[in-house]
């Protein structure tokens, strides 16, 4: 799972028997008991007076962790605008970037040299009872996420709300690193891990990913507590596979263009009436 990225698991699934772990040892069935190597933490914040029409935040971290072979960067920014007490309006952005963790791409199949086929994957309850490979390799990501808001008040019950967000990620793997694991469940070292060669059938599980919200309601307070209110939502949802592996954000973007993005608009009417005991 690359979502999962604690300790040095790699391919951690709790449906799996297969586990591959490097530089600690784990149980088969649970993982349990992960050890971290020592971690180097920066997160400097700064932020203008709120009181004033202008508001300005910023806010960075950084960490570095396996030998400094790993990293994760944050930077978040956010501008708010108020010149009038009925009119709002703010921008944030948050920017992530990880990278140097090494993570599966693939489960365990047969090792080439073995005889064995590396093009079908070994079933996970009975892999561990006979020499297998693993493909692994460097994996690097990245996110951003822009945030739009804006309130307005038309009258003294009548307002309007506008929200804008785009997030995109994307994920991409390095060149391709082997391991050859003998029968039973074994500790395979990061430094003990060899080239991919062509002959492994290497895999890069790269992925591309955009998500587009868009809402705007209109609100009226027709009575003390009673409420009428009208909206509009639009989604649109991409999701591709590049060719190229590099990161970029303009690539991870036109993945609202991929002919399987998917989208949707909605348009709701609400009452609520509050009504006396």
């Amino acid at each position: 799972d690359d979502a999962d990225a604690l300790g040095r698991v790699l391919g951690h699934d709790a449906a799996r028997a297969d586990r591959l772990v490097v530089g600690m040892r784990v149980n088969s069935q649970e993982s349990q008991g992960f050890s971290h190597d020592p971690m180097i933490w920066s997160r400097p914040m700064t932020s203008t007076d709120s009181r004033q029409p202008l508001i300005a935040s910023f806010s960075a971290a950084q960490q570095l962790s396996e030998g400094l072979l790993e990293r994760k960067t944050a930077v978040g920014a956010e501008l708010t605008f108020r010149p009038h007490p009925a009119l709002e309006a703010s921008l944030s952005l948050t920017y992530e970037n990880d990278g140097g963790a090494v993570r599966r791409t693939r489960g365990a199949t047969g090792a080439p040299e073995l005889g064995g086929d590396p093009s079908t994957d070994l079933d996970p309850r009975t892999a561990t009872r006979s020499w297998r490979l693993y493909l692994l390799a460097p994996q690097y990501a990245q996110s951003l996420s822009t945030v739009l808001r804006g309130t307005a008040a038309l009258g003294p019950h009548l307002s309007v709300q506008a929200f804008a967000q785009l997030f995109t990620q994307g994920i991409a793997y390095g060149g391709p690193l082997r391991a050859v694991v003998g029968p039973g469940r074994s500790i395979v070292q990061v430094d003990g891990l060899a080239r991919a060669t062509p002959a492994d059938i290497p895999a890069y599980p790269d992925q591309r990913q955009a998500d587009l919200s868009l809402n705007l309601v209109l609100r009226w307070e027709w009575r003390v507590g009673s409420n009428m209110y009208l909206a509009y939502t639009h989604q649109t949802s991409g999701w591709l596979t590049p060719n190229d592996h590099r990161l970029s954000l303009f690539g991870e973007t036109g993945a609202l263009m991929a002919p399987s993005a998917t989208r949707g608009d909605a348009v709701m009417f609400k009452i609520d009436v509050l009504a006396a005991l």
